[in-house]
């Protein structure tokens, strides 16, 4: 009964044009649908939230609000593994920018942390966990505060300690090297 009720609202908040009234009933909704749906029906919200938000680059002044959706989306899913494997998380990431971004990677590298060790051998894992460790590598500069820095250092610090490829030194070398080329600001 929960999902013709879904499906009538959601068909009468699609129709609204302007983005910025639009994310802000998606924002609240996002949590309900989260807390009683699966992954299908929140996906399509997701979708058609990107849909609407990248109209005329609308996502660039909406970020507060793409920051919320994203953070509901991390406890919704609490597992970096269905949380990544998402089909529209990776268009839903593009949407975000400075300090939102920055944040959600915070986030996504503390879930990546909590894997069981044979989880973080997996190479896509590994490559979206690194993307994220990349990210909140890049974002800073000289302006952010040492308490900032510090974050950023212990969770950056923690990925490239807890990754491990058992015997097979080559590779774990690669890895550092690449940790090294990307990651040199700290």
């Amino acid at each position: 009964q929960r999902l013709p009720l879904l499906n009538e609202v959601w068909r009468n908040v699609t129709r609204v044009e302007d983005p910025s009234v639009y994310v802000s009933i998606a924002t609240v909704f996002i949590s309900y649908v989260c807390d009683n749906f699966g992954d299908r029906e929140v996906g399509v919200l997701v979708s058609d939230v990107i849909s609407h938000v990248t109209v005329n680059r609308a996502h660039l002044r909406l970020q507060d609000d793409l920051t919320t959706i994203g953070t509901s989306l991390v406890n919704k899913y609490n597992d970096f593994k269905a949380l990544v494997s998402l089909p529209v998380f990776p268009a839903f990431l593009e949407t975000l920018q400075g300090p939102s971004r920055q944040l959600l990677s915070k986030s996504l590298l503390s879930l990546f942390l909590s894997l069981p060790p044979q989880d973080t051998r997996d190479p896509l894992m590994l490559h979206t966990a690194f993307a994220f460790a990349k990210s909140l590598h890049d974002e800073l500069d000289s302006l952010s505060l040492d308490d900032e820095r510090r974050q950023a250092g212990l969770l950056i610090s923690r990925f490239v300690r807890v990754v491990e490829f058992g015997d097979d030194f080559e590779q774990h070398l690669g890895f550092l090297v690449e940790c090294r080329r990307f990651l040199s600001k700290l």
